[in-house]
């Protein structure tokens, strides 16, 4: 995994890069599994383990599950205990699992919660009210990614499905890390150190100027988001896998955030559903539910 799960390439100039299944067999061609979960998505998808546990603030379940070919659940932050950790984001962190289908997820988040160990029955489709988000996420998103959510999206009005556009309008880390940076500094991968630094400049007040208006925003999507849907739609990675080789040579400009995961909020419930098409191309679309609907939005 990257270091610290600060990324969301799954590049580690320490230990070796994870390579996602698509791709891999084909010298020069080979294709990020994406982060910061890598090594557990990767693990999944070559067989080695029947579902590995990962962390996820901005997209490290969701991410590397979309470009595995695999699915991920983030359930909402308080919902799995954090302890032994290593904090990301307090706000936004949660643990989850990466399995080989939704039920595979249901039942390991039902264990992680504490609660018995079952596959919850599925819901069906028939009146569901799905949002599909069309700004921010789907800034730069290639076409075959596009078509592939275009399908899945009739494939659900099918099924019954209401389905209607809608538009929604890194400090923590910073000082957990700040002992660490006094001592070893020249120790960090240098891709995870920028991101890191992109705290420090910031105060207390900036800080809790954030809080309010990341309260301001979850408040907001209560009174009309969640009164309107039931879930909201979106891509888990507008991209198909990038070369390994573009990003480690600085050929590529590295993936911009917005380019993996629109924001977690805390206090939601996401998770990518695995989605292949033609020539296995990995693709993943991901349904986010209201505050705390668990396991609910799983099924």
């Amino acid at each position: 995994m990257s270091e610290f799960a600060f990324s969301g390439l799954g590049l580690n100039p320490h230990y070796g890069n994870p390579l996602s299944p698509y791709r891999r067999d084909v010298k020069g061609d080979e294709r990020i599994s994406g982060d910061s979960s890598s090594g557990a998505a990767a693990s999944v998808a070559d067989g080695m383990a029947a579902v590995a546990l990962g962390t996820d603030t901005g997209g490290s379940i969701r991410i590397p599950s979309a470009l595995c070919g695999l699915t991920g659940f983030k359930p909402t932050a308080a919902r799995i205990p954090k302890q032994g950790g290593v904090p990301l984001s307090s706000t936004l962190d949660s643990f989850g699992p990466i399995g080989v289908s939704v039920a595979c997820c249901a039942l390991v988040d039902r264990m992680l919660a504490g609660l018995e160990p079952r596959v919850p029955a599925a819901r069906p489709l028939e009146g569901v009210r799905l949002g599909v988000l069309t700004h921010y996420v789907t800034d730069g998103v290639e076409p075959a990614v596009a078509a592939a959510i275009d399908t899945a999206l009739k494939h659900l009005e099918a099924a019954g499905a209401i389905v209607s556009e809608v538009r929604f309008a890194p400090i923590e880390a910073y000082a957990w890390h700040r002992p660490l940076l006094e001592k070893h500094r020249g120790q960090y991968d240098p891709r995870v150190l920028v991101r890191i630094l992109k705290g420090q400049p910031a105060s207390a007040a900036d800080y809790l100027d954030l809080l309010a208006e990341r309260e301001a925003m979850l408040a907001e999507a209560a009174r009309t988001l969640w009164q309107r849907f039931d879930a909201v739609v979106a891509p888990t990675v507008p991209v198909v896998p990038p070369r390994v080789a573009e990003l480690v040579g600085g050929r590529r400009r590295p993936v911009r955030p917005h380019q993996c995961a629109y924001p977690a909020q805390s206090g939601r419930v996401q998770f990518p559903r695995r989605l292949r098409a033609v020539a296995a191309l990995p693709f993943a679309r991901r349904l986010a539910g209201r505050p705390d609907a668990g396991g609910r939005a799983a099924c």
